[in-house]
C-alpha cells in the first residue's frame, strides 16, 4: 500500500471517530436540555416539596408576591431561577436581617 493510500485510510477513519464522538455529545446535550427545559417551571405543591413547607404556605407566598411566578391560564408557574432567589434573600435575612428591608 502507498503512503496516499494510507494516509487516506488514516484521514477516513479519524474522520469516523470524530464523527461518533460528535453524535455522542450532541446527544448528551439533548438529553441534558431536554431535562432542564421539562423541569424549568415548578407547580406550587413542588414549590411546597422543596422548600419544605405546606402546599397553603407556599400558596401565601405566591399571593403576596414574595415568589415571583408566571400565570398559563389558571396555573400558576414559579421558576427554579425565582425559587433560588427566595431562598438566597430568605439566607440572607436570617443572617443579616438589620440590612435588608424585605425581610419581613
Amino acid at each position: 500500500m502507498n503512503k496516499t493510500k494510507m494516509a487516506g485510510t488514516k484521514i477516513r477513519n479519524f474522520s469516523k471517530m470524530i464523527k461518533a464522538e460528535t453524535e455522542v455529545q450532541l446527544g448528551t446535550l439533548k438529553s441534558a436540555i431536554q431535562g432542564s427545559v421539562e423541569a424549568e417551571f415548578l407547580t406550587v405543591p413542588e414549590v411546597a416539596k422543596v422548600l419544605n413547607i405546606s402546599y397553603s404556605l407556599a400558596n401565601k407566598l405566591l399571593s403576596s408576591n414574595q415568589i415571583e411566578f408566571i400565570r398559563i391560564g389558571r396555573l400558576r408557574r414559579v421558576s427554579r431561577f425565582a425559587l433560588a432567589e427566595y431562598k438566597a434573600l430568605r439566607v440572607l435575612c436570617y443572617k443579616y436581617p438589620e440590612m435588608s428591608r424585605s425581610c419581613k
